[in-house]
This record gives structure tokens, sequence and C-alpha cells, in this order.
């Protein structure tokens, strides 16, 4: 996986809960001993479980802009729900 982008977790892992509960283990063991993760990969993890648990993805290549997607979504689900949206390689992503 190192240096390739937009990673889909669902590609290498099929158990996606699995994988969550092994990485928040290894990050807990850290405290105790030896790390497990350089900085680096910490982040990069943090970020994959942020965005597996929290993020929405939007049609690559979409040609609203980002407020009229967050909008669209926010009337759906409800505007306080939606954190944050960007663009990102092309598609809307939003945290909700």
């Amino acid at each position: 996986m190192k240096g390739q982008r937009s990673v889909q977790l669902e590609d290498y892992f099929s158990d996606l809960q699995l994988f969550h509960d092994h990485v928040k283990m290894f990050m807990r063991m850290e405290r105790y001993g030896e790390p497990a993760f350089t900085d680096r990969e910490m982040y990069r993890l943090k970020k994959m479980l942020l965005t597996q648990r929290h993020g929405v993805k939007v049609g690559t290549g979409s040609l609203y802009t980002v407020e009229e997607v967050a909008l669209a979504v926010g009337e759906k689900i409800g505007h306080g729900s939606v954190k944050s949206a960007a663009r990102m390689n092309g598609a809307v992503v939003l945290f909700v």
C-alpha cells in the first residue's frame, strides 16, 4: 500500500470491524511498551479510521460544488449532522 492514493480498506480487509478493533488495540498497547507504529503511520491510521467511520463520499467527478452537496445532504440528515465537507480527488467527501 505504500505510496498509493485513495486506498480502499475494503480491498485489503474483508472484516472492517475486526480491522478497527485490532488497530485500536495496537494503539492502546503503545502506551505500555515499544511503539507499534511511527508517528506518520499513527496519523494515517487515525485518518483512515475516522474516514471509514464518519466519511461519506459523494460521486467522483461531481459537477456540483461542495456547498451544494453539503446543503443537499444536510436537508436529508439534518444540517447539524454535517461536520465538514471538502473536495478530494474529484469527489466531495462529507464527515457526519
